[in-house]
Order: structure tokens, then C-alpha cells, then sequence
């Protein structure tokens, strides 16, 4: 099957998607490092071996709250799965 314009509309309106996401979030981020008033630098210069246990216990809560809302967008994305796919096709194969 050939790549099409439509395709290549489809991926674009998704880049336009995620890039708007990415957007949210640094402005997310951005808001919450000026509320607790750190700085980049700040940042990388902390040892995670000498955070106290409610800065570690808030870090595993975001990750994991990240990961269930990653997994979450996963499961409604488009999959492109062999169920999904015409009939003899392969990943890259070439019909001759």
C-alpha cells in the first residue's frame, strides 16, 4: 500500500497534536518550577540519594501517574497492528 497524501495529512494533523501537548506541558512545567521557585540548575545539581522521603515518595506518585496517563493515550492511539493490515502485507514489502 503507498504512502498517500492522505497519509501524510494524517501524520502531519498528528505532529500538530503532539507538539501542542508538548507545549502544555512545558508551560506545565514551567509554572510549577516558578511556584516552588527553583531554577534548572537547581535542578540537575540534586543527588536523588539525599532527597527526603516525601520529595521521593511525591517523585514515584508523578511517575506513576505518568505512566498510567501514557499507557491511557496508548490504548485510544490508532494501532497500526497485523489485524489492522491488508491481507499478505508486511512491514516493509514490496508488492512486485
Amino acid at each position: 500500500m503507498p504512502f498517500t497524501e492522505d497519509d501524510l495529512k494524517k501524520q502531519e494533523q498528528r505532529l500538530a497534536i503532539l507538539k501542542e501537548e508538548l507545549s502544555r506541558l512545558n508551560s506545565l512545567f514551567d509554572q510549577r518550577m516558578k511556584e516552588a521557585g527553583a531554577t534548572g540548575a537547581e535542578l540537575r545539581g540534586l543527588d536523588p540519594d539525599r532527597q527526603p522521603p516525601e520529595v521521593k515518595r511525591a517523585l514515584e506518585e508523578a511517575r506513576a501517574e505518568a505512566r498510567r496517563e501514557g499507557e491511557r493515550r496508548r490504548s485510544q492511539a490508532p494501532e497500526n497492528t497485523p489485524a489492522n493490515r491488508p491481507a499478505g502485507a508486511r512491514p516493509g514489502a514490496i508488492k512486485l
